[in-house]
């Protein structure tokens, strides 16, 4: 069985000026325009992590969706490959059962190894039967899709 599931994170920025009444000539620039450039310029290594995130959001999404029955939602994240092997509905038979069995339950831990577009993820839930190991995933278009079939 592969589980996908859901793993968002947010970033607020916030970004603060102020406005004065002084005499002074206004500044070309302000002092704080380099802080503000580096924060809002991803580093190299932020930059590096982004294909991981993606792959982890891709795996905690087809998670939910197959444990809690939502076949459409995690059929779609599945390789056009296996999709081509496996039919909707007898996939969405599969999240009916899974969903009966477990449930909605959460993710425990998620380890990826990315190589180029292909990838490997081990992840692991309260319940140990169900915990996937080195399950292989794929980037198509630009998403990660789960191509385990």
């Amino acid at each position: 069985m592969r589980l996908r599931g859901t793993a968002s994170a947010f970033l607020l920025l916030a970004l603060l000026s102020a406005c004065g009444g002084s005499n002074e000539p206004p500044r070309s620039e302000p002092a704080t325009t380099a802080a503000t450039t580096n924060a809002l310029t991803p580093t190299p290594a932020a930059a590096a992590a982004a294909p991981e995130d993606d792959l982890k959001t891709a795996i905690t999404d087809y998670s939910a969706a197959y444990l809690t029955g939502d076949g459409a939602t995690a059929y779609g994240l599945l390789s056009q490959r296996c999709r081509t092997v496996l039919p909707l509905s007898e996939f969405a038979g599969l999240t009916e059962q899974a969903s009966d069995l477990y449930g909605n339950v959460k993710l425990e831990s998620v380890d990826v190894e990315i190589d180029g577009n292909q990838a490997t993820a081990t992840y692991t839930y309260a319940v140990p039967s169900i915990n996937q190991t080195d399950e292989p995933w794929l980037i198509e278009g630009t998403r990660w899709k789960n191509d385990d079939c």
